[in-house]
């Protein structure tokens, strides 16, 4: 099974106190063999030039979140309130000693509406439920020396940057 995958389910499995009011919740790694010939639906085969042969394929299951961000509103004023809820999934993160540094808005969704979606759980830092949920624990994050304090600067410094890259209306990821 690929490693990204491993790591990632490993990431949500050290934020488990947190999934469901700051990530997403995670139900499992789930993996299997296609054989030669078959693939998933959905998937574009043409740019073969030959069958594929069999492969292993690895699905991690998380809970459906809602959308991003709109484009829309790029080029506009960030919305306060929504920084304000950023830094504090942040903070949340940074209770437990991870620097999160893939901050982007496609790895911001919404929380989903309930019903049909699983309530959203009360935050156990911030004692209230976040309206965002922080996605792509992979490669992007790391426990770290850094000191809590150091974290938080370094969370506010990318925050920073992602609010004054979108408000000129670029909305291409922060590059590490």
């Amino acid at each position: 099974m690929p490693c990204e995958e491993l790591d990632e389910k490993s990431a949500y499995d050290e934020v488990e106190i947190i999934q469901g009011s700051v990530t997403a919740r995670c139900y499992g790694l789930f993996w299997g063999h296609l054989e030669s010939g078959h693939n998933p639906i959905g998937w574009d085969t043409s740019k073969y030039e030959t069958e594929p042969a069999a492969q292993e394929i690895s699905v991690l299951l998380l809970e459906r979140l809602g959308d991003p961000l709109s484009r829309d509103m790029l080029g506009h004023p960030f919305p306060s309130e929504i920084i304000d809820e950023w830094e504090e999934l942040l903070d949340d993160f940074n209770e437990l000693n991870i620097f999160y540094r893939d901050l982007h808005r496609r790895n911001i969704l919404r929380a989903p509406r309930s019903p049909p979606g699983l309530p959203t759980r009360e935050c156990p830092v911030h004692r209230k439920q976040h309206a965002w949920r922080i996605i792509d624990l992979g490669c992007k994050r790391e426990k770290n020396w850094l000191t809590t304090d150091a974290r938080r600067v370094y969370h506010r410094q990318i925050l920073r940057d992602v609010k004054q890259r979108w408000e000129m209306g670029d909305d291409s990821p922060l590059s590490n």
